[in-house]
């Protein structure tokens, strides 16, 4: 007993009979079988219509919260439910709503039960001898005169919801619902029943922490992990675990993540066709959102990731640093101070020359304080690993000290050309040249390795962080990723930024990467993106600041 709730095994089986004996499926290769609950499902509609308070019929649940992965029979799910409290709930006057924010959506948990009611002369006429349920297509509404009940499908746009006197609710999709006014009309428009239900079946949605579907998410997790309580609310999520990676292809390609978010994994859902769509996300990161969502039942951002990383693996080349001395690049540069990265990017162009094979290549610098390794393996982070193989340059303390990042600077400008300049953004752009006055002036024991290094050969132009200057260098890097005209030399930390980017748009079809929408770090392909900008402008802007060393001067 929990606070004065029973657990009846006969109203449950009561709920399990009545769909078995009333309810057929209407479409596939189940048309016109009855619905004979899959173990799942009788789990949570035992759950659901098993708890009772103690010498009553009053249901515990008061609210029902469903979420899993699409095709697992949510909706056919929905309309035994209407259709329970529609006739045989023994509810007088009972007006139950299959509800969502458009007339179409609504219409399909209703449209399924109508079909329902047309193949059963059981639900067509729940008491024998008495009148039946009338059926009308136009209004979309069921009505059984004996009871003085309706079954309606409802949509935000509807008239009179403010006067509504609710007693069943079939909520479908709720991540697509904005509408709180006609949410919260729904909910106290049940206040004065004294058995009411509200039936949430939805898929995960675009994660907006403000939404109505992920408040009741969240709020249904809270009371499956213990750290809420709600006696009157019952939650049942099917997702992957917590703490696996979903966007690893290892992960979403797995068999068991699939049988984790899809409860009816191998009786609606084909397994061979799941693995087909994880397989084809694999390989198009652009269907890579829309198979989280709806075949992994996961929240996600409202963009797919913008490169294509499987593409990126095929672009991976053989070539060291030394095959690159003297030539000609481009530079970005993206600063930081705290936990971020800081990243230098360098990008050579193909060489008019016999025997190039006429792609570009790329080498990665990238920097992270100290504080940050220890974070990121308590996270289970790979910065110690990267750090440890030479990937990823680690200053101490909690900072990143930008000394480092600027003797980096001037020794690849020794072993490189880089005359064609460095993009980087105006944050602490102001900063770079006290940094190289101080070690050029010899107030660094380190910089004496370069006693003849003089100016700084090289320009830094302030390159300004909007989707007007960044979308066609995006743009000419997606493209150069896709068709294999750029080289890369494994480096682990720009492949993770690469693919943690998602872009951002301004309504204009100009893109820009987004940090505060990405998935992780990006810094390494916004540093890349600005030395493509480079190689395609020279400029940024239409009037940089340019910095030889020797002085900050205005063009």
């Amino acid at each position: 007993m929990r606070q004065g709730y029973v657990w009846s095994e006969d109203h449950a089986e009561y709920f399990f009979d009545f769909a078995k004996q009333y309810c057929r499926h209407s479409k596939g290769k189940w048309r016109g079988k009855p619905i004979i609950l899959l173990p799942w499902q009788r789990e949570v509609f035992g759950e659901i219509f098993g708890w009772i308070r103690k010498g009553t019929h009053i249901r515990r649940y008061r609210t029902a919260y469903i979420q899993t992965a699409k095709k697992n029979g949510k909706s056919t799910l929905g309309a035994v439910v209407g259709n329970y409290l529609f006739v045989h709930d023994d509810e007088p006057g009972a007006e139950v709503y299959s509800v969502a924010t458009k007339r179409d959506q609504a219409a399909i948990v209703h449209d399924e039960a109508v079909r329902m009611f047309r193949q059963s002369d059981g639900l067509l006429r729940p008491i024998p001898g008495e009148k039946q349920v009338e059926l009308n297509k136009t209004t979309k509404q069921l009505t059984w005169p004996y009871n003085d009940s309706i079954y309606k499908a409802l949509a935000s746009e509807s008239k009179g919801i403010e006067g509504l006197n609710v007693s069943g609710l079939i909520v479908d999709e709720l991540h697509r619902w904005e509408d709180r006014s006609f949410w919260d009309a729904l909910i106290y428009g049940s206040v004065s029943r004294e058995n009411p239900l509200t039936l949430i079946v939805t898929t995960a949605g675009v994660y907006d922490p403000k939404g109505i579907c992920f408040e009741v998410y969240q709020k249904a997790k809270d009371i499956l992990s213990g750290k809420k309580v709600d006696v009157r609310f019952y939650g049942f999520i099917a997702e992957p675990p917590p703490g696996v990676d979903v966007y690893d292809p290892d992960i979403f390609c797995d068999p068991k993540i699939h049988e984790a978010a899809n409860p009816s994994y191998g009786v609606t859902i084909d397994p061979d066709e799941i693995m087909e769509a994880a397989q084809s996300a694999k390989d198009k990161p652009s269907e890579l959102s829309a198979f989280l969502r709806y075949r992994l039942n996961v929240w996600v951002e409202k963009m797919n990731a913008l490169f294509d990383m499987a593409a990126w693996e095929r672009c991976r080349g053989d070539y060291t640093e030394d095959d690159l001395i003297g030539r000609p690049c481009w530079g970005g540069l993206d600063l930081s101070s705290h936990a971020d990265l800081t990243a230098f990017m360098l990008l050579f162009p193909p060489m008019e020359e016999e025997g190039d094979d006429g792609k570009w290549r790329v080498l990665t610098r990238a920097w992270t304080p100290q504080e940050a390794v220890r974070q990121r393996a308590e996270e289970r982070g790979k910065y110690g690993e990267w750090s440890r193989d030479g990937h990823l340059f680690v200053t101490p303390g909690n900072r990143i000290d930008l000394r480092a990042v600027m003797k980096q600077i001037i020794q690849d400008c020794e072993r490189f050309d880089l005359t064609g300049g460095i993009a980087t953004d105006p944050w602490r752009f102001d900063y770079l040249p006290s940094q190289y006055e101080a070690l050029r002036n010899g107030q660094d024991e380190e910089f004496d390795k370069y006693p003849d290094v003089g100016d700084l050969p090289t320009h830094f132009w302030k390159f300004q962080q909007t989707a007007r200057f960044y979308s066609e260098p995006l743009k000419r890097l997606e493209a150069m990723i896709a068709e294999g005209k750029i080289e890369h030399d494994g480096n682990p930390v720009l492949e993770w930024c690469l693919g943690n980017s998602i872009p951002d748009t301004d309504g204009k079809d100009n893109i820009v990467l987004s940090k505060k929408k990405s998935r992780d770090k990006i810094d390494c392909a916004v540093a890349l993106a600005m030395a493509v900008a480079m190689s395609m402008t020279r400029s940024g802007e239409e009037e940089p600041t340019e910095y030889r060393g020797d002085g900050l001067i205005m063009i």
